[in-house]
């Protein structure tokens, strides 16, 4: 029974080390991959990008963590030629338009859109600082300006 039981002890042993060792990994992978986007930004020529949307809450999970590249002008909606394309029933085809004029940032919604700016609806052109939150739909983001 002792020597049983040794074992179970020794097993669990390497069973939490490996498994530390696969969240340490994830970690890291993580990691390299935020580390590998913030270069492809930077790399992307002076003036490509003026910002990141991250998604941080949605309906379906599968957006939770998208990033999308803010250039000059950004029409947000469902349809496919949009730059920043957000399958959810309640965006519109073209829903908002985020733009810069020289270093500052605006959202608009296009037509009857409802346009969420830190949880405010917002009925025309507004301005967008770091770190503010965007609604659109059930699509929660993060505005992150270079």
């Amino acid at each position: 029974m002792q020597t049983l039981l040794t074992v179970l002890i020794e097993i669990s042993r390497v069973l939490f080390l490996l498994i530390a060792l696969y969240v340490l990994l994830r970690i890291l992978d993580a990691s390299a991959a935020e580390l590998a986007f913030k270069r492809a930004i930077r790399r992307s020529g002076p003036g490509r990008f003026m910002g990141v949307l991250e998604v941080i809450d949605a309906r379906h999970s599968e957006f939770i963590g998208e990033r999308y590249g803010l250039k000059w002008e950004n029409e947000i909606g469902s349809a496919r030629r949009c730059d920043i394309r957000i399958s959810d029933p309640k965006v519109q085809k073209k829903h908002a338009i985020v733009f810069f004029q020289g270093t500052q940032a605006f959202v608009a919604p296009m037509g009857k859109a409802r346009v969420y700016v830190e949880s405010r609806l917002v009925s025309g052109r507004t301005e967008l600082h770091d770190g503010d939150s965007l609604q659109v739909g059930e699509v929660l983001m993060v505005v992150t300006l270079l």
